[in-house]
């Protein structure tokens, strides 16, 4: 269901946040956002004494200077109140290093070591939904499943298609997308998910899947290359979506939670699960 006419109402919705701020509070908020300056009006008028904004600009308190990925994740570099900071997350994609900055501000806000914070986000893993990975059976060998079937928006779907990009599947083998609806979108609905199809391209993704109706025009926007199945739910796409899985695949499942791409997951999931890799896990901070 969608609740939200567009955009702009999520972002209404967005700043109810800010109706528990106490006087002298501290919001953290994105500049890269292009609601910013909408968000941080309402967070001062809430009593929000000091807005610390974070991004990739050189306006921001809080800056993302480098995201290194590798197949385990990837090192960050960021500036932290003045404060020089690098450390590794065991996560994929530079939208989770942006989250990472933007948590190190919130703990520094709170009082807490910067060193301490960072040292705490190398310790942390991918949740299920939230870019948790797998290494599944796939025929004679193995291939590996991104979930990230918690939720979505453009950006969000975005930003895990260029995460796709920099992991390489087997020699041979495809790097597979399976989207579902993006849903609370409003007039702009249609156009978002239109709007996908080069950024599918640009990443050098092999195949996509897609669910639900607002994905269907993703699908007829797709080159003939691109476009694999489309199924109005997730149920109805496994038995296509597993049948065209090689070894060496891997395999990104994204969609908004209403659109129910989890069972399509665990669906997946039945398979046995190899041991994941892990990185090497260093926090430093200077300055």
């Amino acid at each position: 269901t969608e609740f939200f006419d567009n955009v702009d109402a999520v972002a209404e919705a967005k700043a109810e946040i800010f109706t528990g701020l106490e006087p002298g509070a501290v919001a953290v908020l994105n500049r890269d956002n292009k609601y910013f300056d909408f968000l941080a009006a309402r967070a001062r008028e809430a009593g929000a004494a000091r807005i610390i904004a974070f991004g990739r600009g050189d306006n921001c308190e809080v800056r993302l200077l480098a995201w290194t990925p590798d197949r385990e994740g990837g090192q960050v570099e960021a500036i932290i109140s003045g404060v020089h900071c690098s450390y590794r997350l065991a996560l994929s994609g530079e939208h989770w290093a942006l989250n990472s900055v933007a948590a190190l501000a919130t703990a520094v806000a709170a009082g807490a070591p910067l060193n301490e914070a960072a040292a705490a986000l190398v310790m942390h893993q991918a949740t299920p939904g939230r870019g948790a990975r797998y290494r599944l059976a796939a025929l004679d060998g193995e291939y590996e499943l991104i979930d990230e079937s918690y939720n979505a928006s453009p950006v969000a779907v975005g930003a895990a298609i260029r995460t796709l990009k920099n992991i390489s599947p087997a020699p041979g083998a495809r790097r597979i997308v399976v989207l579902g609806d993006m849903l609370e979108l409003g007039e702009s609905a249609v156009e978002a998910h239109v709007d996908l199809a080069p950024v599918l391209e640009e990443a050098g993704i092999d195949l996509v899947f897609t669910v639900g109706r607002l994905m269907s025009h993703l699908h007829a926007a797709l080159p003939n290359g691109l476009r694999a199945g489309q199924a109005e739910n997730s149920s109805d796409l496994l038995p296509t979506l597993r049948a065209a899985i090689r070894p060496g695949d891997v395999v990104l499942i994204k969609g908004s939670r209403g659109i129910k791409m989890r069972p399509l997951v665990d669906a997946l999931k039945h398979a046995t699960e190899a041991t994941p890799t892990t990185a090497p896990r260093v926090a430093r901070v200077t300055g």
